[in-house]
This record gives C-alpha cells, sequence and structure tokens, in this order.
C-alpha cells in the first residue's frame, strides 16, 4: 500500500492499484505543440527535430503505459489525445505548402512519425475507455453523479480557463471541458461498486472539485440514501496520485487514511448562491441520492 507522500512512478501506482483513472495531463507538454504550432517555415521546424524525437519517444511510452490492465481512460480524454494527432497533422499541411519538402526530409519524416504516434496513442486509450469495461459502472449512476459534480463546478467554479495555444488561433475546446466532473463522476460510480478506484493526474484543479464534490454530496442531509457511499468512501476507499512532470507520482488523495477530509457532517450549503438557489439544489440532490440508492439495492 502506498503511504502520503510517497513518490511512485505510474507504472508502481498501475501495479498498486486496482484501477488507475488518468487524465490527458499524463501526455506530453502543451509548451511543444504550441511551438510546434506556431513554427512558420520549414527551416525552423529544422530546429525542431531534437524536440520532435523526445515527443515521440514519450508519447510511445505512454501508448504502452496505456496498455496495463489496470488503467482506463473516459472518452474525453482520449479526445484530448486525438487532438495532438489533428494538430500535427494541420502543422505538416500547413508547412508542406510552405516547401517541406525532399530538402527537409529528416523533418518532415519526424514529423509524420510524431503524427502516426500519437494516432496510435490515441488508438490504444480508445480501447482502454472504462465504458467498454462491462460490469464495472452502471451508466445511470455515473450520469447522476457527473449530475451533481458538474452543478456544483457551475456554482463554485473551481477550475481554472485553461484555454490552449494552438497555431495562429485560440482554440476553445478547453473552455468548456468537463473532463474532471465526468472522471469523478467515474471515481464514485467505482466507489458504489465496493472497488477502490485511483485517478493519476497533474491537474490541481481536479484534486480540488473531488474534495469539495465528496463533502458536499456526503452531507447528512442526504441520509439514508448515501450512506453506503460514504461508507465505501471511508473504506476502501478512493486515492489521486499527483504528478508535476509526469515521471514522479505523489499520493496527494486517500480517503480511506484521512476520511474527514472528505467527509461532510454539516448542512449542505454552497456560500456563493441565496438560501432559495441552495434549497432547490438540495432538493434536487436528494432525489438524486434517492434515485442512486435504488438503482444500487
Amino acid at each position: 500500500m502506498a503511504n502520503p507522500g510517497q513518490i511512485l512512478s505510474l507504472e508502481q501506482v498501475l501495479n498498486k492499484e486496482e484501477i488507475v483513472l488518468v487524465d490527458s495531463c499524463v501526455k506530453g507538454g502543451n509548451g511543444f505543440y504550441w511551438e510546434l504550432g506556431n513554427t512558420k517555415t520549414p527551416q525552423k521546424l529544422d530546429l525542431l527535430i531534437p524536440q520532435i524525437e523526445m515527443e515521440i519517444k514519450s508519447l510511445r511510452a505512454l501508448t504502452l503505459i496505456l496498455a496495463h490492465p489496470n488503467i482506463a481512460t473516459i472518452e474525453e480524454v482520449c479526445n484530448e489525445y486525438l487532438r495532438i494527432s489533428k494538430h500535427v497533422g494541420t502543422c505538416i499541411q500547413f508547412l508542406c505548402a510552405r516547401g517541406l519538402n525532399e530538402d527537409f526530409s529528416e523533418a518532415r519524416d519526424k514529423l509524420q512519425e510524431l503524427n502516426n504516434t500519437a494516432f496510435n496513442l490515441w488508438k490504444q486509450a480508445n480501447r482502454s475507455q472504462l465504458c467498454k469495461r462491462n460490469g464495472f459502472v452502471n451508466n445511470t449512476v455515473y450520469g447522476l453523479f457527473f449530475e451533481m459534480v458538474k452543478t456544483l463546478e457551475d456554482k463554485i467554479h473551481i477550475k481554472k480557463d485553461t484555454t490552449d495555444l494552438y497555431m495562429d488561433h485560440i482554440s476553445e475546446a478547453s473552455k468548456d471541458s468537463v473532463t474532471d466532473e465526468k472522471i469523478i463522476a467515474c471515481l464514485f460510480s467505482l466507489v458504489m461498486t465496493g472497488r477502490s478506484p485511483a485517478v493519476a493526474t497533474g491537474d490541481t484543479d481536479l484534486i480540488k472539485l473531488l474534495g469539495i464534490s465528496s463533502k458536499m454530496i456526503c452531507c447528512n442531509q442526504f441520509s439514508p440514501y448515501n450512506f453506503d457511499f460514504c461508507s465505501l468512501l471511508k473504506d476502501p476507499g478512493v486515492k489521486l496520485y499527483f504528478t508535476k512532470d509526469r515521471v514522479k507520482y505523489e499520493l496527494a488523495v486517500d480517503s480511506q487514511r484521512e476520511p474527514g477530509r472528505y467527509m461532510n457532517n454539516h448542512d449542505f450549503s454552497i456560500s456563493r448562491i441565496d438560501k432559495e438557489e441552495n434549497d432547490m439544489i438540495k432538493l434536487r440532490f436528494r432525489e438524486i441520492w434517492k434515485s442512486i440508492y435504488e438503482q444500487t439495492h
């Protein structure tokens, strides 16, 4: 069992945990892709060959990791991996129109190799989707958890704007992303099955949203319908491994060891909204918990 603060590789995390969800933060950095997108000439692409080679190596290693039987992805994470391949393909077309020919064959071939590697990464991530594992998650329960987590995020606004820069324009894809909410909904759904799920991430927003949402949906006012969930959150619990560099992973969340950080014995209340809206959300959450109870009993 991992101890709080213990540093592990992602492979060690996978070998310790029963099932580990990953988000796109475990891939290579967007800084490289921003630089690639702003490369306007084949001559400048030549200068990026060492970085391209490093990114190919990184994505191949991640592809192997995603083949591990204990790993799981969700559709939104897969789509973010697919964005890499599409972005590189756009760069190839752009530079070919500006003279990326035989005189720059090494740079062109490396860029095409990166494109193929990114596409293979997406295919492996797609094969590892949690929804493709029969019996792991009740889709109705997952949808109900997602509604609660998204409602909380919409009202509390924990997540930062993570808009990415690509080429000469701003991609809007990340502005309306619900990847964090869906990962947390998957974790909660897995908890309801008696499993002890984990997530590997480099996203501090996900850590914050996990802590706040678990506390809010564990309020006493939703008892007795949330009793089983609260008990399972204590044991076997849920874990979160955080990485800053996509190499070292630290156990940052363990609800079994520190249940007080993820439980709430107080009344449900969101400080940023008035009492009337709080009461409406509280009533809806109680209805949701009753539905979850009926789905799992």
